[in-house]
């Protein structure tokens, strides 16, 4: 009940206010309101589609996240040759190494979502990076939008010193059974020594790892007989190969590397066990679909063009298409799966 002031009534019209409904919208009004969001949709496709047709204006980026004249650098330069034609415009390499691949990834994650700047995201960024360390300066997820797959695979191999006495990977393994602790390998970078210490568990071998900074020494070490084995790219071992100064004995590749079909895979003695690497081509999330779309359209034939697949079995790597957003995010599934047990198997902790 309201109070009274003077004969006035206190507090009735707020009530009123309180209880009062809401005046229902008219059948013109709805018509109104969803006539203006129709157009507001359209306007927005429009622009999305223009740019698209307009696009590219300038030089496109290409952000790869190791040094000059490494083998992924190589495919990334090949890449960006082959795209220059189809767009009409430049596309320039940027080579962003250091911080195990994550300053690259936070450059390009930062980047505008403008259809200018892609990333070629590796093993580590789709799969590894997320159970190494607690806390990364992006999220692959999140951050950005796939665009096709470079390459299906780059392989890791094993190789021994000509003189050691076998001939295949069970030798290898029977040797180093009576040897515990005497025998060592060489592994490079971020992916090496994994390899070599998930080789070893599921082997049930004891074999030193011996880390090294680059490929060189590494290679060279193998060679001289200072180490006993060495996990290594096949482009970067291809050349000790052909000289006679290293042996591989297996590749890990789920399939025999093309060229090379006389060396077995890893998996033909230890089932399951495959290692290598991969390309995604990437984009920031929030780039434009029909931009997106029409760089799918121009990366697939690239791909799957003979004489492309042809230069990346010279660098290591092999490839089949660019696959489809969904082909892809399932096959980063699949790693992310294998990489999840190759880490509890091999115990490594996040740092």
């Amino acid at each position: 009940m309201a109070a009274t002031n003077g004969g006035r009534l206190v507090g009735f019209k707020t009530k009123m206010m309180l209880t009062a409904s809401p005046c229902k919208e008219s059948t013109f009004q709805t018509i109104i309101r969803t006539t203006l969001a129709a157009l507001s949709a359209c306007a927005l496709l429009n622009a999305s589609g223009s740019a698209a047709q307009n696009w590219p204006t300038k030089p496109v980026r290409l952000v790869i996240s190791v040094a000059l004249g490494t083998a992924p650098d190589l495919v990334a330069r090949l890449l960006a040759d082959s795209l220059t034609k189809p767009l009409g415009r430049s596309v320039i390499v940027e080579n962003v190494a250091g911080g195990a691949g994550q300053i690259a990834a936070q450059a390009a994650a930062r980047a505008a979502a403008d259809g200018y700047t892609y990333f070629l995201a590796g093993l580590n960024h789709i799969a590894i990076d997320r159970m190494m360390f607690k806390s990364l300066p992006y999220d692959v997820d999140r951050d950005f939008a796939i665009v096709g797959k470079i390459y299906d695979s780059g392989a890791i191999a094993i190789a021994v010193p000509p003189d050691l006495p076998v001939r295949n990977l069970t030798e290898l393994i029977a040797l180093a059974k009576t040897q515990p602790g005497k025998m060592s390998y060489g592994a490079d970078g971020s992916l090496g020594p994994i390899i070599g210490q998930y080789f070893t568990k599921i082997a049930g071998v004891d074999i030193v790892s011996v880390p090294y900074k680059g490929p060189a020494q590494m290679l060279q070490d193998a060679a001289q007989g200072r180490t006993q084995a060495v996990f290594g790219s096949i482009a970067s071992l291809e050349t000790y190969r052909k000289s006679g100064r290293l042996k591989i004995l297996a590749v890990g590749t789920p399939n025999r590397f093309p060229g090379l079909e006389n060396i077995p895979t890893f998996a033909e003695t230890l089932p399951g066990f495959r290692a290598g690497g991969t390309g995604i081509l990437m984009t920031p999330t929030g780039t434009p679909g029909a931009i997106i779309q029409r760089m799918q359209r121009e990366l697939d034939p690239i791909v799957r063009n003979p004489e492309y697949q042809q230069r990346l079995l010279s660098f290591g790597f092999t490839s089949s298409d660019a696959g489809t957003p969904d082909s892809i995010a399932e096959f980063i599934r699949s790693e992310r799966e294998l990489w999840e047990k190759i880490v509890r198997t091999v115990g490594l902790q996040r740092q």
